[in-house]
Order: C-alpha cells, then sequence, then structure tokens
C-alpha cells in the first residue's frame, strides 16, 4: 500500500499557518530536512529548512515520526490508527509497514472523525495507534515501537522487528497510556520506555519487565522525557518532566535528571523566583517540553508555557503572560532563557508571521505543542504552538517562523505548511482577482491578487466573535458591500462540539461597505450567544434594502428586511432542533433550511429539512431519506425546484458507517435515491450553475469526486489526497476552476476541462 505526496495540478491557497503544529523533528544527516505534524491529518515535509513544504497524507493524524539515523533518506511515521508507514525518499511516498500489507483487505472510515480503520483478511478492524518509534543505533534492521492499543483493553503494546519493519512481533504490554521516549542501550538487551506511569526496562529478547520507580520520579505522572549522550562520560542522561508543585513551601521544578540509567533522579532548579511562595497566590510554573541533544546529552531545552513563577529578568509588572524556552550547556546545572515571551510583545529575537503581529503574541501566554532539536547539532531546534513553527540555528539567539511568506506590504502567503479549516469560498461579482476565504480559528482571509497572497479581514468584528467565519456574501449590485457570518464556536456542526456546549458562544453578523476592509456588527435582534453559520441574500430584493436570511446554530432561522440592521427569528414550524446550518433558496423562491443534528439534554436529536413557501413566515418539514439523520449540505438544481440533492453524515450501526452519501429527489422531497456511497461521510455537494447535470462533491474519506451525468457515476479527482474534505466551490469568473475547502488543509484549488 503506497501513498504519495503528489498533490497533481492542485495548489493549497492561503495564509499559511494557523493550526496546532506537532512532533517537530529534525534529520541527524540534513539540518534542512524538517518534519512537522499538525492536529489535523497533514504531515509537512521541508528539504530546504522551512521555506517550503510538502503536505503528506497517510489517511489519519500522525502522531510518531523517527528519522533513520543509518539512512539519510528514510522517516518513519505511526498515525492514530495504528498505521505504521515508511519513507525512503525524503517523504514524497510513504509504504504501510503495519498492519502487514498483505494482511489489509481494504480501510474503512470510522465515527464522527471518519476515524480510519484497516481491515485484515481475518476480518479483525485494528484499534490504536502508535505514539513511538525507534531505530537501533547499531543495528539498522532492528526496530521497537510503542502502539497504544484500545481494545479489548487501553494499554501500550510494543512491537519489534528485525527486519527493518518487514514483519512485526508483540514483545511487551505495559500498564500506560502514553510513551514519551524510547533508549535502546547500544549493546546488550535492555529497551528503556519512558512512559506516563514509569520508566520501565524491557529486555528485548527475554521480555521481561522492570519498573524503575514506584512512583513516577516522586512527583506524579510523568508529562515528558527525553535523553542525550555524555560524550565525556561516555553514558546516556536521562530527563524527565512531572508537574512542577508547592512542597513544604518550596517550588518544585519537576525537572528530572538520571546520569545511571534511571536508577537514581535528582531534580533540577529552574529559573523561578526564589521570593514566591504558596502564600504569593501564584501557580506553579508549567513546563510542557524537555528536549536533550541526542549526540551530546549536555544540551538541554524545556519549554515553559504561561508561568507568572519565571524570573531572570522578566518585568515585575507582567505577572500572566511569561513564557518561553531555556537552555543549558552543562545537563542542567544552569539554565538560561533563549526565548522569552511577554504578553502583547513579540520577542525581540523573533522574526515573526501574521499569527504573531494579527493575535497580540503572547496574549495569555502561549501553550508550546513541541520541540524538536537536531540529534547531531544541539544550536539547531524547531518549536511550535498552537498556531506557528519556528526555528533557531544558533541555539536560541535568533528564531525564525517556519510557516508563512510575508510581502512588503504585509500580506501573507502560504509556503506550504497549511493547517486550517475553511468552510467557505467567496467571490466579488465586481473583481474576479479578490476573493474571501472564511475559516475556524482564524476568521477570514481575502486576496486582491487570485490567491497568491492574503490580508486578515477581521477588523471591527468583535473580538469574542473572529475565532470563526462561518460565511459571507457580496452584495451583487454595490460594490464594496457584504455580510459576514461569525462565530466564537468553531468546527460546528460536528457531534464533538456539540457535546462541548457551544450555546454559551457568542457570535453574530457583521457588515462591511468598503470591501472588506472595515466591519461593522449588524445584528440587532440576535441573542448574544447566537453563532450565525450561513447567509443567505435575496437578489430581487432592492438596493439598500436588502433581504436576508440567517443561520443561527441552536436558535434556528433569522430574516432582515433592512439590509442586515435589525433581524427576527422565523422559527414557527420548525421542531425542537433548532441547529440551522445551511439556507437554500429555490428557483421558485422556495427558501429550504438544513437543520444539522444535535443534542438535547445530552441525547442526541436528528437533523431535519424544511421548506417554507411564504419567505420564512412558516415552514413545512420534508421528510429525509430513511435513516438519514446527518444532513450537510442540499443543492437545488436551478431549472426545477423539485431535483435536489443532498449531501449526509452517515451514522454508526454496529460498527457500520450506513445512511450517509448523497440522495437524491425529483419529486420534491417525497422520494429519495441513493446516488452516492451511503458509507461515506460527505459534508458538501456543488452543481455547476450553468449545467445541472454536473455535479461536484467533498468528503471526510481522502477524496472529492465528480459527476457529469447527475450523479449516476463519480470520477474521483486526481491529486487530491486530503482526509477531511469539505465543501465544493465554482468560480463563476474563471470557467471550469474549482476550489475546495478542508477540515485542516486550508483550500485546495486546480481547473478542470
Amino acid at each position: 500500500m503506497r501513498l504519495t505526496g503528489d498533490h497533481g495540478n492542485w495548489e493549497i491557497l492561503g495564509p499559511g499557518g494557523g493550526g496546532a503544529q506537532f512532533l517537530q523533528s529534525i534529520s541527524p544527516h540534513d539540518v534542512n530536512f524538517l518534519v512537522v505534524a499538525c492536529d489535523m491529518t497533514g504531515l509537512y515535509v521541508s528539504t530546504d529548512g522551512g521555506i517550503s513544504w510538502r503536505e503528506c497524507n497517510l489517511l489519519s493524524r500522525v502522531d510518531a515520526v523517527s528519522f533513520d539515523p543509518h539512512h539519510a533518506d528514510v522517516i518513519y511515521a505511526g498515525t492514530a490508527s495504528m498505521g505504521l508507514y515508511r519513507s525512503l525518499d525524503r517523504g514524497s511516498s510513504w509504504d504501510l509497514l503495519y498492519p502487514p500489507p498483505k494482511e489489509v483487505v481494504t480501510w474503512k472510515p470510522h465515527g464522527d472523525h471518519a476515524d480510519n480503520q484497516y481491515v485484515l483478511d481475518n476480518a479483525e478492524r485494528v484499534q490504536g495507534g502508535f505514539q513511538k518509534i525507534r531505530v537501533h543505533p547499531r543495528h539498522p534492521s532492528r526496530l521497537v515501537a510503542a502502539l497504544k492499543r484500545a481494545l479489548p483493553t487501553s494499554s501500550i503494546i510494543l512491537l519489534s522487528s528485525d527486519d527493518g519493519g518487514e514483519t512485526w512481533n508483540p514483545f511487551s504490554t505495559l500498564p500506560a497510556q502514553q510513551v514519551y521516549e524510547i533508549f535502546m542501550r547500544r549493546s546488550g538487551d535492555e529497551v528503556y520506555i519512558f512512559a506516563d506511569t514509569n520508566v520501565y526496562v524491557v529486555g528485548y529478547r527475554s521480555q521481561e519487565v522492570k519498573a524503575l520507580l514506584s512512583a513516577p520520579l516522586d512527583g506524579g505522572f510523568m508529562t515528558d522525557a527525553s535523553w542525550g549522550w555524555d560524550p565525556v562520560a561516555e553514558s546516556p542522561i536521562f530527563y524527565a518532566l512531572t508537574s512542577s508543585r508547592w512542597s513544604d513551601y518550596k517550588l518544585s521544578s519537576g525537572i528530572w535528571r538520571s546520569r545511571d540509567h534511571g536508577a537514581s533522579w535528582t531534580e533540577l532548579d529552574a529559573p523561578i523566583d526564589p521570593r514566591l511562595s504558596p502564600a504569593s497566590g501564584q501557580e506553579p510554573p508549567h513546563f510542557s517540553h524537555i528536549r536533550a541533544c541526542e549526540e551530546d546529552g549536555r544540551w538541554l531545552y524545556i519549554s515553559a508555557d504561561s508561568c507568572p513563577a519565571l524570573t531572570d529578568g522578566f518585568p515585575e509588572d507582567c505577572l500572566h503572560g511569561r513564557y518561553g524556552i531555556v537552555r543549558s550547556t552543562d545537563a542542567g546545572d544552569e539554565f538560561q532563557w533563549v526565548f522569552k515571551g511577554i504578553e502583547y510583545t513579540i520577542p525581540s529575537n523573533y522574526d515573526a508571521g501574521w499569527v504573531e503581529r494579527d493575535y497580540l503574541f503572547g496574549t495569555d501566554g502561549t501553550v508550546f505543542t513541541g520541540l524538536g532539536v537536531c540529534a547531531s547539532q544541539p544550536t539547531v531546534l524547531l518549536f511550535g504552538d498552537y498556531m506557528a513553527t519556528a526555528k533557531t540555528l544558533d541555539g536560541g539567539t535568533t528564531w525564525t517562523q517556519l510557516y508563512c511568506r510575508l510581502t512588503d506590504g504585509g500580506a501573507a502567503s502560504t509556503n506550504g505548511m497549511d493547517v486550517t479549516t475553511s468552510y467557505g469560498v467567496h467571490f466579488d461579482p465586481f473583481d474576479p482577482h479578490h476573493v474571501v476565504i472564511s475559516y475556524t480559528d482564524i476568521g477570514m482571509f481575502h486576496s486582491f491578487d487570485e490567491g497568491k497572497s492574503w490580508h486578515h479581514a477581521i477588523r471591527g468584528v468583535p473580538l469574542a466573535w473572529r475565532n470563526t467565519g462561518y460565511w459571507m456574501v457580496f452584495d451583487p449590485e454595490i460594490r464594496g458591500k457584504a455580510w459576514a457570518a461569525w462565530g466564537q464556536a468553531h468546527d460546528l456542526p460536528r457531534p464533538k462540539m456539540l457535546v462541548a456546549k457551544f450555546q454559551n458562544a457568542q457570535g453574530g453578523v457583521t457588515r462591511s461597505t468598503d470591501g472588506l476592509e472595515t466591519w461593522s456588527t449588524s445584528h440587532q435582534g440576535m441573542p448574544e450567544n447566537c453563532v450565525v453559520t450561513h447567509l443567505l441574500l435575496d437578489p430581487k430584493s432592492p438596493r439598500g434594502k436588502r433581504t436576508l436570511y440567517a443561520a443561527g446554530f441552536g436558535h434556528g432561522a433569522f430574516k432582515s428586511v433592512d439590509d442586515g440592521t435589525t433581524w427576527t427569528p422565523i422559527n414557527r414550524g420548525l421542531g425542537a432542533n433548532r441547529n440551522a446550518w445551511r439556507l437554500v433558496m429555490a428557483p421558485n423562491d422556495d427558501l429550504l433550511l438544513v437543520v444539522a443534528r444535535g443534542y438535547h439534554r445530552e441525547k442526541p436529536i436528528d437533523g431535519a429539512l424544511y421548506r417554507s413557501r411564504d419567505q420564512g413566515a412558516t415552514w413545512d418539514a420534508i421528510s429525509l431519506p430513511e435513516h438519514v439523520n446527518a444532513p450537510n449540505d442540499l443543492v437545488c438544481d436551478p431549472l426545477d425546484p423539485k431535483r435536489m440533492y443532498l449531501a449526509a453524515w452517515p451514522s454508526t450501526i454496529n460498527d457500520r458507517e450506513e445512511y450517509g452519501g448523497v440522495w437524491l429527489t425529483e419529486d420534491g422531497g417525497h422520494a429519495w435515491t441513493k446516488v452516492f456511497d451511503a458509507a461515506s461521510h460527505v459534508f458538501g455537494i456543488t452543481m455547476d450553475a450553468k449545467d445541472s447535470a454536473a455535479l461536484f462533491l467533498n468528503t471526510f474519506n481522502s477524496g472529492a469526486y465528480r459527476s457529469k451525468d447527475g450523479g449516476n457515476t463519480w470520477t474521483k479527482l486526481e491529486g487530491y489526497d486530503f482526509k477531511w474534505g469539505h465543501g465544493v466551490f465554482i468560480d463563476p469568473h474563471h470557467e471550469h476552476r474549482i476550489y475546495l475547502t478542508t477540515f485542516g488543509s486550508s483550500v485546495w484549488r486546480s481547473d478542470f476541462p
């Protein structure tokens, strides 16, 4: 089973960055060969030091990355869905090693995330995910991997291979949930596993297990670990983190070191303000990651998130935004700050990008999501946070962000690291070069050069709303005028957000009259906790007094007849589920409303479909296809209001995905026919306005599809392989050009004949 990073004719657009980035890794052979994972499904590979990145998609989120210490072009990646892959060509292509390819019949999506499940020839469905992979330092064909298995009980299974990953054998099971590090002695049989519950020594051949600590470091559960070789003592140094804490009126750092293979541990001092005590009321610091250089373990880096207890030159009046990275060159005897963050301030030694500029760098501190130190060069380090990745080549004296390019005018463009969720692509009717993307987590961006560079379009939007720009519409007759839908709750209508009680999130509608340069609120009549997910403009309504409709998630539908200045609820006839999600205007002026599935009093409730024949005054239910309960999108034939296509999410029934896909009605919803795989998670469907037989759809199943015959047959779009797809948008200014929005990879664009 081979996967490639070749995207064919597709180009990925956006400002770059913008999402959580993890597992920052640097090749021990080449400091320009970098790998970064994210919380979506993309894995990003750079061979030029982070100037540009190539996105690889391995069917699931990548949770483990390891460079081969013996072969410069070889890298391993383990996924959250128990897939272990190897690339022999620096990430250009990937081959499945585990489960054994000869045993894999197929793979299937499962659940809300469409998580990947490998189906084996014995009908077993493998569940679990890889957490760590290591190649033996002296035996190139020997590998050890830590696999968290979900069933039948949650535990860590250690797998070994003596033939470079061609065959695998389980050789131990550990009572743990997370493995942070693996150390294999250069000679001998012992493998050290640094887990949340303990440090375990496992015999590679004997399979004997010994726990080194009765309680991990006497400081609670381990939260991270690392190791490096001491070239003077010619022995390894082990490092570990536990939670820092107040103990007998002394602040315990939770930073530990062992020089005797874990037999004994010493707690290290850190740059903590010695004046602080429990009586000061300050929280102890949070050290999130610890990384040593493997070939010189005396070099040690530790990241600290939002730590009021930190000292060493921080302003005394800045108590809530202190964070950064400390470095030691003597195995932790002394530390110095090499990255020092203060709220609202970009560090002087940091070459920043649009994230830091636009989001008040350091507000409430920064949460570091990863550190990566080059195993062969201790001065080369990467760090990541919830929106960016940065690099230093000089041990932290200077830092450079690696997620975007900035123009002299301040616009941003991607360098290939796109970690953002997009909902819509919107086209200015007056300017074919002006394109807008509505995003989760980063609001809204627009481009005046057809996507080459991007400007943030959030000025004037209330701070509490800026998280997600769900949608926008341009006025078809007034240049520069537009309305946008915003919400504090992201990722709707995913069930994971419904359980998170989004009802407290704020949102509303804004209006712009200057081409999105600035916005003003335009939501009078809506409740403050109304996340607006869609807008529809009636093009027949008069200029300056437009009729608009809005979907208020959890609150139903709203209508404005005064250009969006005031809004009135229009919910007569709707059921108990008010998760209004999408609005469609049929060619006969009927309104159609898609209501997403949800939860009521912590119990799931089905989605619904409604029609209004009186401009929203009343609604009548349209029957969904039998057993379908999660509608996502709807398109209506512009020549026939009774002909509609419905995109749906499946339900998991007896471990099978059913009643999703795409459904067609030709009689206004009385009868439905399945026209696309009901096991597929179809998020969006689009019809070509010039040809009602031409359809496109996008899925959470690593594929988008095209039909030229009204849905009778479908062809997968070559080159597009991102796992979690959202919608499809056809460019009205450029014939045959389409855009795909995604849940985690910004926007993909290509032209089709």
